[in-house]
């Protein structure tokens, strides 16, 4: 069942909008259930068993308020000035030491309340380190044995030092069991969140490497396809203008017979690092195959398409290829045309492939338009 519209913005303005306030909250929550149960059971010791009325009115109130309190802290967003915006550390020392007072209120039923203690340490789990973990034991051993100290000296007949003994026996060695426990599975949640963060870098490489090419870090043909078609997409909506460019690296054969293909590896990589730092960031470059490249410019006509390539062209000739060959110097041919409205795209390819023939026709390294 759907809850009621009231009863949604009734929870967003308990809650809050925000998912990791609102956790947040949830475990305030959850604390608060426990507060309340600690205060229903100091009320039915005050009611059945004549406890110390101040004692007991003074640890109801004061529960209630610090509930409160941490909720305001919490929901007003005054706590993400803090570390922790959860206040994980000082709930927990404020429990701890509340559950030490309700041991000392609720004498008759006190050895149950030894199990609030193990309860925070649990809440402990979710926030605190090994070290935090190990000072929130050492403080609840610490305050409760104060505790029974306390009582014991001040009101023997209640408070028997053999049964006191028993409670912080089993305090002394269960908590640091608990303790040791948690620090388990803080290390093993800290593993999963190590081992998921290097399982999303090895699928983003994955997919890097399916939508790249290996040797220059451009686009591969196959991803460049599905750009196109979605620009394609675009543009028959909008109608901006979108240009193709086939390009060809000139006399790429030569190069490699006369340097070798580690030197025409060397001429690809310069080409690919001259390209992203004159294209605009909009531009996508893949490449095609071998030496032939396709370039997808969004946004821009003809004449602007030329004179971008013609940009590219004037950086790629004063561009450096190797040491081992200072003279060598990349020049390409290219073939430009306008993607039209509603037209397939391998249309548009052939077109520009075309047009690239013909640069070369002319002699290489120029640009025809179609």
């Amino acid at each position: 069942m759907f809850a009621p519209t009231w009863l949604k913005a009734l929870g967003h303005r308990f809650f809050g909008n925000d998912p990791a306030m609102a956790l947040r909250i949830r475990r305030n929550v959850l604390a608060t259930q426990v507060y309340v149960a600690g205060v229903w059971v100091a009320e039915y010791a005050l009611r059945h068993w004549n406890t110390d009325v101040w004692q007991t009115r003074g640890f109801e109130i004061s529960t209630m308020l610090m509930c409160t309190l941490f909720y305001l802290l919490i929901r007003t967003g005054w706590s993400e000035r803090l570390s922790d915006p959860s206040l994980t550390a000082v709930q927990i020392v404020y429990a701890q030491t509340m559950a030490a007072w309700a041991y000392t209120i609720v004498y008759p039923a006190r050895g149950a309340l030894l199990l609030l203690q193990f309860m925070v340490i649990y809440f402990s789990l979710f926030k605190l380190k090994q070290r935090g973990q190990l000072l929130i034991s050492c403080y609840g051993l610490s305050i409760m044995g104060l505790a029974m100290v306390t009582m014991t000296h001040l009101h023997p007949e209640r408070f028997p030092y053999q049964t006191e003994l028993v409670h912080f026996v089993i305090l002394a060695t269960t908590l640091p069991s608990v303790t040791a426990l948690g620090h388990q599975l803080t290390s093993m949640r800290q593993k999963m969140r190590r081992q998921q963060a290097e399982l999303e870098g090895a699928v983003q490489r994955i997919q890097e490497l399916a939508h790249r090419d290996e040797l220059t870090g451009l686009y591969n043909r196959r991803y460049m396809l599905e750009m196109i078609q979605q620009h394609a997409r675009l543009h028959a909506r909008n109608t901006q203008p979108i240009c193709l460019a086939l390009i060809d690296l000139d006399h790429f054969k030569r190069i490699n017979d006369r340097y070798g293909h580690h030197i025409g590896d060397e001429v690809l990589l310069a080409f690919a690092l001259t390209a992203r730092g004159v294209l605009r960031e909009t531009d996508l470059l893949a490449r095609w195959g071998g030496e032939e490249f396709l370039l997808l410019l969004p946004g821009t006509d003809v004449s602007h398409a030329v004179g971008g390539i013609e940009r590219f062209r004037r950086h790629l000739r004063q561009t450096p290829i190797t040491p081992e060959a200072p003279e060598l110097r990349a020049v390409f041919s290219a073939g430009v045309t306008a993607l039209l409205p509603s037209e397939d795209v391998g249309a548009a390819i052939e077109r520009a492939d075309r047009a690239l023939y013909e640069a070369k026709e002319l002699g290489r390294n120029c640009t025809v338009a179609r």
